[in-house]
Order: structure tokens, then C-alpha cells, then sequence
């Protein structure tokens, strides 16, 4: 009995650290959406940019307004580099998360499976003992009704 109240308190215990893992894993997940989007913000933003800069330098422009065009793009450009880093490693956390909450589902499963025939190798044992005991039923009845004719033939 102790031993299962042992393995319930360990299945218990892998389930919380399997919702943690669980809640890890979206939550990395949620942000590597966050940061796709903002790649392709920044990506549109810059490509919206060079079709400002295209346009402007058909119509003629300043080559101050040119030199902040570029700058900008220039900066646009920095900053896709960093959410591409960034991005990077949201993918490497989010790896390691999934491959945390793969693990922390195959412990569960296993502690699972390991009750599951902990509970039918205990039924299997009640029903030796219940079957050897009717055995002994039978056979003590049987043994009386055999020696029953011999102890009334006594005189």
C-alpha cells in the first residue's frame, strides 16, 4: 500500500512538472510568434522604405534627404539583423523547452504505465488468493463428503 501511495505521489508530481513544461513551451512559443511578426513588420517597413527612396529619387530629392533615407534604411537593416539573432535564439529556448516537455511526458507515461501494472499485478495476486482458497474450500468439502460415508458406517 505504501509503495502505491508512493507512485500516485510521483505520477502527481511528473504531471505538475509536465504542465510547467507544458506552460514553458507556450509561452516560448507565443513569443516566437511575437518576434516573427515583428521581423516581418520590420522587413515590410524597410521594403516600404526603398519604395519611398525609389520614388523620391525619380522625382529628384536632396542629397540630405537622400543621406537620412539611407541612414534610416541603414538602421531598418540593424534591426532586422538583432530580431533575426533574436529570433535565433527564441528557436534554441524553444527547442530545449520541447524537448524538456517531451521528456517530462515520457517519465509521466512511464510512471503511468508502471502503475497500470502494478494494479493488475495486485489483482492478479488477489485472484491466485481467492482461487487458492476456494481451491481449499473445495477440496476440505470434498475430503468431507469422502470420509462422511466411512464415519457413519462406524459403530
Amino acid at each position: 500500500m505504501a509503495d502505491r501511495a508512493i507512485l500516485t505521489a510521483l505520477i502527481d508530481q511528473a504531471a505538475r512538472e509536465l504542465n510547467v513544461a507544458a506552460r514553458q513551451l507556450a509561452s516560448q512559443t507565443g513569443q516566437d510568434r511575437h518576434a516573427r511578426a515583428q521581423l516581418a513588420m520590420l522587413r515590410d517597413y524597410r521594403a516600404d522604405y526603398m519604395r519611398r527612396l525609389e520614388q523620391a529619387g525619380q522625382r529628384g530629392m536632396t542629397g540630405m534627404n537622400y543621406a537620412n533615407f539611407t541612414l534610416f534604411i541603414a538602421t531598418l537593416d540593424g534591426a532586422i539583423v538583432q530580431q533575426n539573432n533574436t529570433l535565433a535564439q527564441l528557436q534554441n529556448n524553444m527547442a530545449a523547452c520541447r524537448q524538456q516537455w517531451h521528456g517530462r511526458r515520457r517519465r509521466l507515461k512511464a510512471l503511468e504505465i508502471l502503475a497500470a501494472r502494478e494494479t493488475l499485478d495486485r489483482a492478479q495476486r488477489q485472484n491466485r488468493q481467492e482461487q487458492r482458497a476456494c481451491d481449499e474450500c473445495a477440496s476440505a468439502l470434498h475430503y468431507r463428503r469422502l470420509q462422511q460415508p466411512y464415519l457413519q458406517a462406524r459403530p
